[in-house]
C-alpha cells in the first residue's frame, strides 16, 4: 500500500465512526437536518452542530456527515473534519450510481482538498531496536497500528502525546505541540530494560556504645576515728615520757638520801642532814608517785589509742596489711603487742 493510501487508511480508522447498522429512523433525521440547517444559516454553529449529530445517529447520511465535517472545520479541528470528509467520500460509493453520487463525490473532493494544504501533519520515527510488529503506539490515549510509523499523519492544531511500548523496553512518551500547516517529525526512543538490581545500599553502621572511662580511684582520708587513736596514742606516748622523766627524778632524789646520810636505818646524824634527807625523801617520793601515775596512763592511752586506730574504718584503697593488736600476761603485768 502506498504511504499516502496508508496515512488515509489510518486516519479515516482513528478519526471517523463508520457507519453501522443501526433501527434508523428517516423521517426523525430527516426533522433534525432540516432544524439544523436553519441554525447554521443563522450562524448558531454551538446549536446547529448538536442536531447534525443526531440526525446522523438516526440516519448514517452522506450530506450530515458532509456539514458534521464543516463543524469540525469551524471548531479548528481540521484533520477530524478531513477524516469525515473521507468518510462521507467512502459512503458514497456505497449509494447507487447516478447525477447525485457525481455531484457529492465531486463537493467532497473540493473539500478535501482545501483542508489538505492546511492539515498539520506529524511523522513518527521510533529509534531503537525492538521490531516493529511488537511495537505498540498510542496517540492522545487511542491506540495506533504499528504501519503508521514513518508516515505523515494528520492532526489537529494543538497539544499532542504519543507513547511506544515493546516487550523487554521502557515505555517512551513524547509531548509535544503543533499548529495549522506544520509538519514535524517526533523521535520515539525505545531503551531496553533492565533487571539489574543495582547495589545493595550498605546498612548504617552499627553504634558503639562509648565506654566511660574509669573514674580514678581517689583515696580517702583518714577517717575521725583513725585521727582520734592516733592522737590518744600520742598523748599517752607523751604520759610515758613523763613518767620515765619522773622516775629519774626520784632516782637523783634518792641518791642526794644517800649521799647526805648513812645507810642504818636512813637516820643521820645531825638534825640539819636529817632535815635534807627528809626534804629528798618526800620530793623523790612525790617524783616516783607521778612516775608511776604518768607510766600507767600512757600505757593505758597507748593501748586504746591503739585499739581505736585498728578499729577505725579502713581507707578506700585496702592493703594486704592488717594491724593485729593484742595482749597476754607477762611476769608480773601485762604485755601489750601490736
Amino acid at each position: 500500500m502506498a504511504p499516502g493510501k496508508v496515512a488515509f487508511a489510518v486516519l479515516v480508522a482513528l478519526l471517523t465512526r463508520t457507519a453501522t447498522a443501526r433501527a434508523g429512523d428517516p423521517a426523525a433525521a430527516d426533522a433534525l437536518f432540516k432544524e439544523a440547517l436553519a441554525l447554521l444559516d443563522e450562524g448558531k454553529w454551538s446549536e446547529a452542530c448538536p442536531k447534525f449529530k443526531a440526525s446522523f445517529d438516526f440516519d448514517p447520511s452522506v450530506s450530515t456527515l458532509i456539514n458534521l465535517a464543516r463543524c469540525s472545520e469551524h471548531d479548528g479541528k481540521l484533520a477530524t473534519a478531513w477524516g469525515q470528509l473521507a468518510e462521507a467520500q467512502r459512503l458514497n460509493l456505497d449509494a447507487p450510481a447516478g447525477p447525485r453520487r457525481s455531484q457529492l463525490e465531486a463537493h467532497i473532493k473540493k473539500l478535501s482538498d482545501a483542508l489538505s494544504t492546511r492539515l498539520p501533519r506529524v511523522r513518527l520515527v521510533l529509534a531503537g531496536a525492538a521490531p516493529q510488529a511488537e511495537v505498540a503506539m498510542a496517540r492522545d490515549g487511542v491506540a495506533l497500528p504499528a504501519s503508521a510509523l514513518g508516515q505523515a499523519l494528520p492532526l489537529d492544531p494543538g497539544e499532542h502525546v504519543v507513547s511506544v511500548a515493546a516487550p523487554g523496553y521502557v515505555t517512551a512518551e513524547t509531548r509535544f505541540t503543533i499548529t495549522e500547516g506544520q509538519s514535524l517529525d517526533v523521535t520515539l526512543e525505545l531503551k531496553q530494560a533492565t533487571s539489574e538490581v543495582g547495589p545493595r545500599p550498605m546498612p548504617p553502621p552499627e553504634v558503639q556504645p562509648v565506654p566511660e572511662p574509669p573514674r580514678p580511684m581517689v583515696e580517702a582520708g583518714p577517717s575521725g576515728q583513725s585521727i582520734a587513736g592516733i592522737a590518744v596514742i600520742g598523748v599517752g606516748g607523751a604520759s610515758l615520757v613523763i613518767g620515765g622523766v619522773l622516775g629519774g627524778l626520784a632516782g637523783a632524789k634518792a641518791s642526794e638520801i644517800s649521799a647526805g646520810c648513812e645507810q642504818q636505818g636512813y637516820t643521820c646524824p645531825t638534825a640539819e642532814e636529817t632535815a635534807l634527807a627528809n626534804e629528798a625523801s618526800d620530793s623523790g617520793g612525790a617524783f616516783l608517785t607521778g612516775s608511776i601515775v604518768s607510766l600507767s596512763a600512757g600505757a593505758a592511752l597507748v593501748a586504746t589509742g591503739v585499739i581505736v586506730w585498728a578499729t577505725s574504718p579502713k581507707h578506700a584503697t585496702a592493703t594486704a596489711f592488717s594491724p593485729w593488736v593484742g595482749t597476754r600476761r607477762a611476769g608480773g603485768g601485762v604485755l601489750l603487742r601490736w
